[in-house]
C-alpha cells in the first residue's frame, strides 16, 4: 500500500496592491572636540536608507542631519493580472504618512548638573517636537487622501531636520553632550481610515462659464475636499442653517477624538467618539458675514485613540446672490413705437382724434385733443414676473441694471393744443404711441443647492420712460 501525500503551496495574491518606493536627498555633518580638547573616538558610519538618514557619530560632537523624502505609490496588479483586468481603484486612496525625526544626546561631561532636553527636531508635516530623554523626538501619523486612478501617486516631499549640539550651558558652565544619533525617516503605507464631509444641501451645483454656460455637480475631489455653492441668506436677520456630517470609514479606535472648525463662525463642538457614533454639527449663517461672494471653510479634525493618526476633511462653501452674471443682449433691443408708416398697421399707435377743415382758408381748431393711457414697466426672469413683493432680488436687479421699476404702472398723457393750423380743405388724423423699450438678456440663478438649471436663464424687461411719439396723417377734404 502506498501513501500519497500532497504539499499545498499558497497561491500568489490575485488582489492588486500599492507598492511604495522612496527617493531622498539630504546632508549630515559633525564637528567634534572633546572636553579635554582632543578628538574622541566616534563612529562615522552612515545608514543611508532611501526613506531618510540615520547618523550615529557616537562622541562628544555637534551633529545634524536633514532630509527631503518623496514617496511614490505604484499600483501592482494581482497575480496573472494586468492594468486592464485589475485596474487601480477609482475611489480616493487613504495614505498614512508618519515621520520619525529625532536627536539623542547620551551621557554628559562637565561640572554642571544633568542637562534639560536640548537640540531640535522638525518636519514639514506640522508635528510638534516632544521631549525625549535629553533630546527631542518629532513623530506623527497623518492620514491623507489622493487620487490613485492613474496607477501612480507621488506625494509631496517631506522635509525633516534633527540637530544635537555638543555644548550645553548650565548656570554659565559648559556641559559636553555625547551624541548617540540623529535620524530623519519617513514611512508611508496605505490605510483604511479616512473622513469626508457632506451637508444637507448636497449635492450642490456650480456654474461653468462658457458660451453657453453649463452646470456641473460639486462632487468631492480626489482628496475628499468639497467645494459647494449656495445662496446667501437675506439681509433680514433670518439665518440659513446648514447641517454638516463627517463621514468616517476604516478602523478608527474607540475613544478617538474629533473637533469641528469654521472660518466664518465660532469653532464648533468637539469631544470623543466611538466607531458608529454620528458626527454632525450645525452652523447658522446670517448676512453679514455670509454675504454674496464670501466663502466659508468648514473642516473636521479626527485623531485616532490608538495610534494618534489624524485626518482632516474640508468643506468649502461659496455664497451667491439669487441672480448673478447679469448681461443684456443689445442686438435684441426693440424700441416702441417704430416710425409711423402711412397706410401701415402701426400697432404701437393709438388714433386719438382728427381735425377737419372744409373751408377755403386755413383754420385753427376750436378745441384741443387729449389722450391718456397706462403702461406697465415690467421684468420677467424665466417664466416668473418680478415685483418688489414677490421677488425682491429680481426687483433690485432690474432697477440697478436696466432702470426698470418692475410691475409698476406708468401714466402717459398727451395733449394737442388748438394752436395747430389745419390747411384749407384738409383733414388731419392724430396718432399717439407710448414710448417703451423691450430688453432681453441672460443671468445665472442660484438657490440653496447652488446653480439652478442646466444653463443661464433668460430675462425680459420693458422700460417705460413716460414719453410718447406723435404721428399725423394729412388727407384732402372736399
Amino acid at each position: 500500500m502506498c501513501a500519497l501525500s500532497l504539499l499545498l503551496l499558497p497561491l500568489p495574491s490575485r488582489a492588486g496592491q500599492w507598492a511604495v518606493t522612496y527617493s531622498s536627498t539630504g546632508t549630515y555633518s559633525y564637528d567634534s572636540v572633546g572636553p579635554d580638547g582632543t578628538m574622541p573616538a566616534y563612529n562615522t558610519s552612515l545608514n543611508t536608507q532611501t526613506n531618510g538618514w540615520s547618523y550615529a557619530p557616537g562622541g562628544y560632537v555637534d551633529a545634524q542631519t536633514t532630509a527631503s523624502v518623496t514617496a511614490t505609490l505604484t499600483w501592482q496588479p494581482g497575480y496573472a493580472q494586468t492594468m486592464a483586468t485589475d485596474p487601480p481603484p477609482t475611489k480616493p486612496v487613504s495614505i498614512l504618512e508618519s515621520a520619525v525625526v529625532g536627536e539623542s544626546p547620551g551621557s554628559w561631561y562637565g561640572p554642571g548638573p544633568a542637562p534639560s532636553p536640548v537640540g531640535t527636531a522638525s518636519d514639514s508635516l506640522g508635528d510638534a517636537p516632544q521631549a525625549s530623554g535629553r533630546g527631542y523626538l518629532c513623530t506623527g501619523a497623518h492620514l491623507i487622501q489622493k487620487d490613485g486612478s492613474s496607477g501612480v501617486i507621488t506625494l509631496d516631499a517631506v522635509s525633516m531636520s534633527a540637530v544635537c549640539p555638543q555644548t550645553h550651558m548650565v548656570n554659565g558652565n559648559p556641559d559636553w553632550l555625547w551624541t548617540d544619533s540623529v535620524s530623519v525617516h519617513l514611512n508611508v503605507s496605505v490605510d483604511t481610515r479616512n473622513v469626508t464631509i457632506s451637508s444637507n444641501i448636497d449635492t450642490t451645483h456650480r456654474r461653468v462659464a462658457g458660451s453657453p454656460a453649463t452646470s456641473a455637480a460639486n462632487v468631492p475631489g480626489p482628496d475628499g475636499t468639497v467645494n459647494a455653492d449656495t445662496i446667501a441668506p437675506d439681509n433680514d436677520g433670518i439665518a440659513n442653517t446648514i447641517t454638516y456630517t463627517a463621514n468616517y470609514v476604516g478602523n478608527w479606535a474607540a475613544s478617538s477624538s474629533y473637533k469641528w472648525f469654521s472660518s466664518m463662525l465660532q469653532d464648533g463642538e468637539g469631544g470623543s467618539f466611538d466607531p458608529g457614533d454620528a458626527l454632525d454639527t450645525e452652523y447658522s449663517y446670517f448676512n453679514p458675514p455670509a454675504s454674496p461672494g464670501q466663502k466659508e471653510h468648514v473642516y473636521i479634525h479626527l485623531t485616532d485613540g490608538a495610534d494618534g493618526a489624524n485626518a482632516t476633511a474640508n468643506y468649502y462653501l461659496k455664497f451667491h446672490n439669487k441672480y448673478e452674471d447679469w448681461a443684456e443682449d443689445a442686438s435684441k433691443r426693440v424700441t416702441h413705437p417704430a416710425s409711423y408708416v402711412q397706410g401701415g398697421t402701426n400697432a404701437d399707435y393709438n388714433f386719438i382724434g382728427a381735425y377737419y377743415n372744409d373751408t377755403s382758408t386755413d383754420q385753427k381748431p376750436a378745441q384741443s385733443l387729449e389722450w391718456s393711457t397706462q403702461k406697465t414697466e415690467s421684468g420677467t426672469i424665466g417664466s416668473s414676473v418680478v415685483s418688489q413683493a414677490t421677488d425682491p432680488a429680481g426687483y433690485i436687479q432690474f432697477s440697478a441694471n436696466e432702470s426698470i421699476t418692475s410691475s409698476t404702472q406708468k401714466t402717459i398723457t398727451y395733449k394737442l393744443d388748438p394752436g395747430v393750423t389745419v390747411p384749407a380743405h384738409t383733414g388731419i388724423r392724430v396718432y399717439v404711441g407710448p414710448v417703451s423699450t423691450d430688453l432681453f438678456g441672460m443671468c445665472s440663478v442660484w438657490d440653496q443647492h447652488g446653480y439652478v438649471g442646466s444653463g443661464d436663464t433668460n430675462w425680459y424687461g420693458t422700460q417705460v420712460p413716460g414719453s410718447y411719439s406723435v404721428a399725423y396723417e394729412q388727407y384732402p377734404r372736399p
